[in-house]
């Protein structure tokens, strides 16, 4: 793998981590199901982007809305 590809994998990674400890803050916050719902989302998105990161280890092309250079 490129340099640039490893830099983009580590940042999907980054991203999905942010998203990992924001759901963990929100459950340890307040479990109320509304709240929880909020964490949801952020676990859901993490899983995207840690998929997208191993998309991109493996070469698989695929759609993204990030502006992110590759």
């Amino acid at each position: 793998m490129k340099e640039q590809e490893r830099q983009y994998v580590s940042q999907w990674i980054e991203k999905a981590q942010a998203d990992m400890v924001v759901a963990k803050m929100i459950i340890d916050q307040n479990p109320s199901p509304l709240i929880l719902d909020s964490a949801c989302f952020h676990c859901q998105q993490a899983v995207e982007k840690f998929l997208k990161a191993f998309l991109v280890s493996r070469q698989v092309p695929f759609e993204s809305r990030t502006t992110w250079n590759t």
